[in-house]
């Protein structure tokens, strides 16, 4: 039975260890690897927002503050 290599380390301990031991191990890893995409997306949002969005945001809002300061 071939596997692949992120698979290696679950199967490993799901026939090494006992029944509750191997959940929670299991559980850990694929709560760190959702705690990574989580970093990832937010990371995203904080870049394309911060890039992206608020240049052409606040260029509109000091062109009418300046209009109204006049």
């Amino acid at each position: 039975m071939a596997l692949k290599t992120d698979g290696i380390i679950p199967a490993y301990v799901v026939t090494v260890f006992p029944v509750f031991v191997s959940l929670f191990v299991v559980l850990g890893l694929i709560s760190a690897g959702i705690s990574t995409l989580e970093g990832l997306i937010q990371s995203l949002s904080s870049t394309i927002t911060q890039d992206l969005i608020k240049p052409y945001i606040t260029d509109k809002f000091v062109k009418k503050s300046l209009l109204i300061e006049i």
